[in-house]
């Protein structure tokens, strides 16, 4: 993907190709995320135009601090977590990840970084609550291929809860996400996602 979208495209201006396209360019953050390659995230460097890349520089400083969360180094996590709400804040409201505003995708990883720091600090009735609010975000996305937020929140939150024992918590999480059970829409039905 990233190949098909280089920055001379990004930096057309009629029409502003990087507010439809620019939000795709982080998806390898997610692919890299969800296959745990720790060690290639820490090493990824920012984009040197941070303005043209606005999404993808706010996906490495989150990428970044689930690292650092899942191999607890808190305070870097925490860190990682400043950047990535600073550099939201600096997504224009035009930017788009079809269908959805860029920043409403970047605010379920807010939550769910969140979670993960929570839990690495021990705030275990807390990070529930967070994760819990990173899924109804999620939910709150409207439909795409790919995701509109690739990491499913779900799992996170199933995973940390059979850490904790809470066996029942964690499958309602999994059948959820797989669509076995009918508590969410035909568009957040994920069957087949184990």
């Amino acid at each position: 993907m990233e190949r098909t979208i280089p920055a001379k495209v990004l930096r057309s201006k009629s029409p502003n190709l990087a507010d439809w396209l620019e939000g795709f360019v982080a998806v390898r953050l997610h692919v890299m995320v969800r296959f745990g390659m720790w060690c290639e995230i820490i090493a990824m460097a920012l984009p040197k135009d941070q303005g043209l890349y606005c999404v993808t520089t706010a996906t490495i400083h989150y990428a970044k601090g689930v690292v650092y969360a899942a191999t607890n180094h808190v305070t870097e996590a925490e860190q990682e977590r400043k950047l990535y709400v600073a550099a939201i804040e600096r997504v224009p409201i035009t930017r788009r990840t079809h269908p959805n505003r860029s920043v409403d995708i970047l605010n379920v990883g807010v939550a769910m970084l969140d979670g993960e720091i929570e839990y690495r600090r021990g705030e275990h009735e807390k990070v529930f609550q967070t994760l819990r609010r990173a899924i109804e975000l999620d939910d709150g996305l409207n439909y795409a291929e790919p995701w509109g937020w690739m990491q499913p929140v779900r799992h996170a939150f199933a995973a940390l809860s059979l850490e904790q024992g809470n066996i029942e918590a964690a499958g309602e999480a999994y059948k959820a996400d797989l669509s076995l059970n009918s508590t969410l829409g035909r568009a957040h039905h994920h069957p087949n996602n184990v």
